[in-house]
């Protein structure tokens, strides 16, 4: 008699995997901030002078130094967030 494995289950851990796969999903942060300064700016949230600052503010601190810390900052928490379980 031959007993064979469970088709269902992790080949190493032996766990059932019967859930649905994790959905993954990737934007860019400059494609969402710019959604959000978008839907800011349709509500008239934001003024477009303000925008517009906030805009030029993001584009020169890009090539400071504070460009480096600022995406270290960012990644680890979109890291942080992608490690959370529901």
């Amino acid at each position: 008699m031959r007993i064979l494995p469970n088709p269902r289950s992790s080949p190493v851990t032996g766990a059932d995997t019967d859930r649905s796969p994790a959905v993954v999903l990737n934007l860019s942060a400059v494609f969402v901030l710019g959604v959000a300064v978008f839907f800011l700016l349709r509500a008239r949230a934001l003024p477009a002078g303000a925008g517009f600052v906030a805009m030029l503010f993001g584009f020169f601190l890009a090539s400071t130094g504070a460009a480096g810390p600022i995406n270290r900052g960012v990644a680890a928490f979109i890291t942080a967030l992608s490690d959370l379980t529901l």
